[in-house]
Order: structure tokens, then C-alpha cells, then sequence
């Protein structure tokens, strides 16, 4: 784990759960998204990149923080995937296959706009937390990391 690699793994984060929750607001609002993917925090590419090199991370960031920013982004796949729970058609693991937009019953919807509303919210404290992490790796000189 490189200075580098670090800092891209973090601001990638930013971008990827930015970006989803974008496309969450879309289908919300009655768009068709077809690239959604049903991901736990486990499953995506920065909750693997937290569980690896744990106590690494915990001396880089600092034990309370990283797990203040492992909880952010653990709330943040609860409420993303209790909205694409409401709105795909089968479950399955993955890739959602299809997706409704805003023709689904009024009282999903009301239930998934409320999900959104959590997911906004969490979506900027993890934006939050991501870029508090990026500056203290900045900061940190070269020969902490591996």
C-alpha cells in the first residue's frame, strides 16, 4: 500500500459513491438507470480496500477515525441497497437486471424517497470523512506506508 495508491483508493471512494447516489436521484425521479449495481459495503471496491491492511489503515487515520469511516460508509450501503431493494424486480446478487422507473407503487416510492433523503445525507458525510482522510495521507510523509 503506496502513498499513491492510498490516495487514489480514497478519492475514486469520493467519486463512486457520489456518482451512485446521483443515479439513485435519478431513478427516483423516473429516469431508467440500467448500470446500478447491488453492492454491501463488503462487495464494493472501497469497503475490500478497508478490510485489507486494517491496522495499517487504523495507524494511518488514526483507530477512531477509520472506524468512524468505516460506519459512514456501512450506513451508506444500508440505505443504498434498501432503495434498489424497493425498486429491482428480482433479487438477485450483482448487477441488477432490470430496473422500474417511476411506475411502481406510490407508497415504494414514498418509501425509497425517504431511503434518498437518508442516502443524501450520508453521502456528504462520507464525502466529508473521504476528504479529511485524502488531506491526512497528503500530509503524511512517504515512509508510513509500504
Amino acid at each position: 500500500m503506496t502513498k499513491e495508491k492510498t490516495l487514489e483508493a480514497i478519492a475514486k471512494a469520493k467519486d463512486n459513491h457520489t456518482n451512485l447516489a446521483i443515479k439513485v436521484g435519478q431513478l427516483i425521479s423516473g429516469k431508467n438507470v440500467n448500470d446500478l449495481h447491488s453492492l454491501t459495503q463488503d462487495e464494493c471496491e472501497f469497503g475490500q480496500w478497508m478490510n485489507e491492511n486494517i491496522e495499517l489503515k487504523k495507524s494511518i487515520l488514526g483507530t477512531q477515525f477509520y472506524i468512524r469511516l468505516d460506519t459512514v460508509h456501512t450506513k451508506w450501503h444500508r440505505e443504498f441497497l434498501n432503495i434498489c431493494d424497493i425498486f429491482k424486480e428480482e433479487k438477485s446478487k450483482g448487477l441488477l437486471s432490470k430496473l422500474f422507473s417511476s411506475k411502481i407503487e406510490p407508497m415504494k416510492l414514498d418509501k425509497a424517497k425517504f431511503y434518498y433523503s437518508e442516502l443524501e445525507s450520508i453521502t456528504q458525510e462520507l464525502a466529508n470523512a473521504l476528504e479529511i482522510s485524502y488531506r491526512r495521507i497528503a500530509a503524511l510523509s512517504d515512509h508510513k506506508f509500504i
